[in-house]
């Protein structure tokens, strides 16, 4: 995680230089909304001086003139009248623009999110980013923004309530001035603080979060109730939220003593002023209605100072996030979606050659992939085996582009991986992976997601249900395309793992693809789906490249070429006739395949 520096004056101005992007950042997404907000804060900023000369002369006019005094009453209820009206107002475009700015940067992290590379998320600093920006730029940026409105709004308040102090002392209007600016300085060294402890312990929140995912949904319920675990897992998030309590607390308790502080030094500082204006009232140099409104700006002045170091300890506080966020939003450099050409129509992949392939996962010295030279062509069923931690599925998932090579490089029709776009990759691959997912949606979608054109293609979509012979979907004989499955949500429909997985090779199927992979695509079938499922997938490969991973070597037979893995490093390829003829290492898979099948 990107380390935050502590406080230093040079830090806190490089700190605050972010605000121009984050102003750039909300009037690029919410111009006109942030415009009305900065005007209507900047008009009832001048109000509280309105209403002190409406104060002053209301009470100097009591004795006065009858018709001089009815003008002043109207005045005041007219001002009072816009005063709730500016306030509704403000209220309301508030409200919108909040829930607006926080949609649109949403929008903003999600796609950035979309665009990371899948060994970022097999590194456990980026989720603690992810985490950390995602569940506070909800309102972390709004925030921002509404503490500059704050300072903005105090500090106009502030600096009318010294002018109109400054008309009867000067001395007493400019330490009134002070004092909040030296204070700053302290309570911003509280904001760095809580900043530090909220961000350095981003690790520790994902964990508690996974400890409530654990006890909140179906996956894990069956293992955590048959092992009378819960009580462990609420004891470890329990000590957790306690941590996390004492060091809120701690930072609670620095910011009530200093504002005890800072109130307690400007209250010495009112009462001394309001004896000098009694004082000069006595002397006759000061009206009665005039005296009162001192009083008032110099009760105002505690208010507005503490108003705007609270915004402005906010600012600062929030700056330190937005800087991360900015961070994390350059990372979409790898591809701007509005770049993408949808449209655009690649060759099909005919032929698939990797040069010296090699793979080194990020903060790891070893390589998990060393020196790979294979080749995959089009009309061939290719199946990739070997044991556990071989590198079958990082072959896999660098052909399919979901990583970069570390060295060496894979030719696409004689293009290198290098020069062709994500996009390339997602027209003419289809992957089923042994994580696959089990969307909590409707049938349509879990089958459609992987082809989005042909999503109301009911025909299409019913067409690979019957290859697939998926009729546990039918109700009454006929496929409820609009079903929910899951249930995570109401009239949802549950599966088994084995109809999930069937689910998943029907979206992969499902698109118009070049090439095909599946990664175990038989681990949760039954012996007579699987052979459904193989006997397609070798009449699909007669019209494509069609590869598969799997741990049974009775699976591969079938297969045209057998590339055998171990260590990360092909250790020979072939039928599987002549590789149990020649190949010692793959004699030791199979017999050891055939033991297991005896003992069982």
């Amino acid at each position: 995680m990107d380390e935050v520096k502590e406080f230093t004056t040079k830090q806190f101005f490089k700190t605050l230089f972010t605000l121009p992007n984050t102003l750039k950042l909300i009037f690029k997404l919410e111009k006109h909304y942030a415009l009305y907000l900065i005007i209507l804060n900047i008009l009832t900023a001048f109000i509280p001086l309105a209403s002190l000369f409406i104060y002053q002369d209301l009470i100097n006019s009591v004795l006065g003139a009858s018709q001089h005094l009815i003008s002043i009453i109207a005045i005041y209820f007219i001002t009072q009248v816009v005063t709730t009206i500016l306030n509704q107002i403000e209220s309301y475009i508030s409200g919108k623009f909040e829930m607006r700015l926080s949609y649109n940067i949403n929008m903003r992290l999600m796609q950035t999110t979309s665009s990371l590379e899948l060994s970022d998320y097999e590194q456990s600093d980026m989720y603690n980013i992810i985490e950390k920006v995602t569940q506070e730029s909800t309102y972390k940026p709004f925030q921002l923004f509404n503490a500059i409105l704050g300072v903005l709004s105090s500090f106009i308040s502030l600096l009318t309530s010294l002018i109109f102090i400054g008309t009867w002392s000067i001395g007493v209007s400019l330490l009134l001035f002070i004092i909040p600016i030296l204070s700053l300085i302290l309570f911003l060294r509280v904001g760095q603080l809580e900043f530090l402890i909220q961000w350095r312990r981003a690790n520790e929140e994902r964990k508690t979060w996974y400890i409530i995912h654990l006890l909140t949904h179906d996956f894990s319920f069956k293992e955590i109730k048959l092992n009378n675990i819960s009580g462990y897992f609420l004891e470890k998030y329990g000590k957790l939220k306690q941590q996390f309590i004492k060091q809120d607390l701690s930072i609670s308790r620095k910011k009530v003593y200093f504002n005890i502080l800072l109130d307690f030094i400007l209250n010495i500082v009112n009462i001394g002023a309001i004896f000098a204006m009694i004082m000069s009232v006595r002397a006759g140099k000061l009206l009665v209605g005039n005296l009162v409104s001192l009083i008032q700006a110099t009760s105002k002045i505690n208010t507005y100072s503490q108003a705007m170091i609270q915004n402005i300890y906010i600012i600062y506080n929030t700056s330190l996030f937005m800087e991360q966020l900015f961070d994390f939003l350059k990372r979409d450099e790898v591809k701007d979606e509005e770049s993408i050409d949808l449209n655009n129509q690649y060759e099909e992949i005919e032929t698939i050659n990797t040069a010296n392939l090699s793979y080194i996962y990020p903060n790891t010295d070893n390589f998990t992939l060393k020196n790979v030279n294979v080749t995959f062509n089009k009309g061939e069923l290719t199946a990739i085996v070997g044991k556990n931690g071989s590198g079958k599925s990082t072959l896999v998932k660098l052909i399919s582009g979901l990583y970069k090579p570390t060295q060496g490089e894979i030719y696409y029709n004689d293009q290198s991986n290098g020069s062709l776009p994500i996009d390339f990759y997602q027209e003419n691959i289809s992957v089923l992976f042994q994580d696959f997912v089990k969307y909590e949606l409707t049938v349509r979608e879990n089958i459609g997601l992987s082809n989005l054109a042909y999503l109301r293609n009911d025909d299409r979509i019913i067409q690979i249900l019957d290859n697939l012979s998926l009729d546990f979907l039918k109700i009454k004989g006929k496929y409820e395309l609009d079903m929910q499955l899951g249930n995570w949500f109401q009239e949802g429909r549950q599966l088994s793992g084995g109809q999930w997985q069937k689910i998943a090779l029907a979206r992969t199927f499902f698109k118009k693809a070049s090439l095909y992979i599946l990664d175990e695509p038989s681990s949760a079938l039954d012996p007579v789906t699987e052979k459904e499922i193989f006997d397609y997938f070798v009449k699909l490969s007669r019209e494509n490249i069609s590869i598969f991973v799997s741990h049974s070597l009775d699976a591969a037979r079938k297969a045209d070429k057998i590339i055998v893995m171990k260590d990360g490093m092909v250790e020979d390829v072939g039928k599987h006739e002549s590789l149990l003829k020649r190949s010692s290492y793959y004699q030791e898979l199979y017999y050891s395949e055939k033991y297991e099948d005896i003992d069982g």
